[in-house]
């Protein structure tokens, strides 16, 4: 988490990543990685993983 602060130069918003990291979880880790890409999340992606999810459980 360092690592990611000091990426972004040291502007973070605090609250939202301590949030982030409290309540990690699918959801949490899935909108990191549509920001970090820049990829819209539309409900259609979110439905589908989450049927894949349970699928594999």
């Amino acid at each position: 988490m360092v690592r990611i602060v000091k990426n972004l130069k040291k502007k973070a918003n605090i609250s939202d990543l301590s949030l982030s990291i409290y309540s990690w979880n699918q959801r949490t880790k899935k909108d990191w990685a549509y920001d970090y890409y820049g990829t819209p999340i539309s409900e259609n992606n979110l439905e589908n993983s989450e049927n894949l999810q349970g699928e594999n459980q």
